[in-house]
């Protein structure tokens, strides 16, 4: 949901420095709430339960996606689009031949770490009635029990690693391909 909203987001306005920063601004405070402050706001308004959790965790995911889109897209070189305009080359076709596939690998960094947030505050949820594997950590940890609370940090920890694993090879698949070539160089090094 967050990159649903952030991607397009930043991509409309990354020309405009001001919306940008107050974009980015917005966003920043949203950050800024510890999640169960945040959880305590959403609860009144929206009731106890999953969507609250959603809510929420569509919040804090926004920030990451929507500053390493904005990132990448000011990283393009300039130079290319000299080339563009020289050339007279439609937006949609430049977005969709030259910036999307520049910016892909930085945009799939920013889900990666909006994920890694995401798995981590999940467990914050159970407090809210959401359940997931925080209720066991938090059952763990009211009769303090080890294995109890293990139960839910291991799962939780094998779901991080796995996200990580899988975006950074998603990321360096589809960097442009000299950049593969190097990577496979460096491996092959070492």
């Amino acid at each position: 949901i967050a990159s649903v909203i952030a991607i397009p987001g930043a991509i409309y306005i990354y020309k405009n420095e001001l919306g940008v920063n107050k974009y980015i601004y917005i966003i920043s405070l949203l950050q800024s709430f510890p999640a169960l402050g945040l959880f305590a706001l959403l609860v009144p308004i929206i009731g106890i339960g999953m969507k609250t959790v959603i809510i929420a965790l569509t919040l804090y995911a926004l920030l990451p996606i929507f500053q390493t889109t904005i990132l990448a897209l000011k990283g393009i070189n300039p130079e290319y689009y000299e080339i563009i305009e020289a050339l007279n080359i439609n937006p949609k076709v430049v977005f969709l031949k030259i910036e999307l596939p520049l910016i892909l690998p930085s945009i799939i960094n920013g889900i990666k770490i909006a994920c890694i947030y995401t798995i981590s505050f999940a467990t914050i949820g159970t407090l809210v009635g959401a359940g997931g594997l925080g209720d066991e950590i938090y059952l763990g940890l009211q009769s303090m029990n080890i294995f109890t609370t293990l139960k839910g940090i291991i799962p939780i920890l094998l779901l991080t690693i796995g996200t990580n694993f899988i975006f950074n090879k998603l990321e360096v698949y589809y960097y442009p391909k000299d950049y593969q070539a190097l990577i496979k160089k460096e491996n092959n090094e070492k």
